[in-house]
């Protein structure tokens, strides 16, 4: 897929002059990294590039577009999608369907652009003309790495470019715990160190940027662990007048879901956070348990063996009441 995909989108940057670039729902690192990454990327192939996101992604890291050049969505309607509409290209990185774009799905879908995936996630649909993806990487911004050292060579890294990249590796793995599947994406990080980007710098910019309030959450959300099934899950949920008393922003319960997987024995931590319309829901695992299965089955969601997320539009008594009952089934299956 690789070969393929490297030599179809060489052909793109001989003929192809307007790009737009495209993430997800809820941007993490990997989807904010990529998309500046890439945009770097063309700008120095002397093209036209936009990024657009269909919200705002955390505070932690407004850093990474000091410009403020991707656009939001969300705050500028018609202007995303007159970009779309006025694309030559859109690639879509870090996503494998569009209903993962919000309110630009529609626009997306109509649009005679060529259409470029370069995603990390299993079941790609068939909605684009060219696609690399590999489940076995550990990051959509490992492939990025992957797609501008093949195309362009070494040479056409700098310091930005590699700082984006490694934001999105960083990231993805939660600080390179899980979903380091090989010593490659080791290697990689190696390189990115070589142009000059400073790794405590970024840390820091992640994960110790966070305010009083969000501390507060956390401790919340400690304290208010739930175990079942002989402590082999755990749940944690927020409900919407805990976010209001702690006066949560996007971005601040990032991370959450990973602490309870510190407790013995335990397999599978799940955290619900009730929003007006519907209810978030994250999951992480330990080994062979393939969370990600169990979101799509039961949560409408998918992702990850041992990273993944999903929703529920039913309230939260019924949602909890739901997962405690699945989840002993599911469990049963794998242990």
């Amino acid at each position: 897929m690789k070969d393929k995909f490297i030599k179809d989108f060489s052909k793109l940057l001989d003929i192809k002059k307007n790009f737009v670039i495209l993430s997800h729902q809820n941007p993490d690192g990997d989807a904010v990294g990529s998309i500046m990454a890439l945009k770097y990327f063309l700008l120095q192939e002397n093209k036209s590039v936009t990024g657009i996101l269909p919200d705002s992604f955390p505070d932690f890291l407004s850093w990474l577009d000091e410009d403020k050049s991707i656009y939001i969505y969300n705050k500028n309607k018609k202007q995303a999608i007159e970009l779309i509409n006025q694309a030559e290209v859109i690639i879509c990185a870090d996503f494998n369907r569009l209903d993962r774009i919000g309110g630009m799905q529609q626009a997306a879908e109509n649009s005679k652009a060529i259409k470029v995936l370069i995603d990390h996630h299993l079941r790609i649909n068939d909605n684009f003309d060219i696609a690399y993806s590999d489940i076995r990487t550990s990051s959509t911004a490992e492939l990025i790495y992957n797609i501008i050292s093949s195309i362009r060579g070494k040479s056409s890294f700098d310091k930005k470019i590699a700082q984006a990249i490694y934001v999105g590796i960083m990231t993805d793995t939660g600080s390179f715990n899980y979903q380091c599947f090989n010593s490659q994406t080791f290697n990689i990080v190696a390189d990115l160190m070589s142009y000059g980007i400073d790794g405590d710098y970024i840390f820091d910019k992640v994960y110790y940027n966070y305010s009083e309030n969000r501390m507060k959450l956390l401790g919340y959300a400690l304290e208010n662990i739930q175990t079942i099934h002989n402590s082999k899950a755990s749940y944690i949920i927020l409900n919407k007048d805990i976010l209001k008393k702690y006066s949560h922003k996007k971005g601040d319960t990032e991370g959450f879901v990973n602490y309870p997987l510190a407790i013995a024995n335990l397999v599978v931590s799940v955290i619900f956070i009730e929003s007006a319309h519907e209810i978030k829901i994250s999951f992480r695992s330990k080994g062979d348990i393939p969370v990600n299965e169990f979101a799509r089955d039961y949560f409408n969601g998918g992702g990850h063996k041992n990273a993944a997320g999903g929703k529920s539009f039913d309230d939260l008594e019924t949602t909890i009441i739901n997962f405690e009952k699945y989840v002993k089934i599911f469990l049963e299956k794998y242990i």
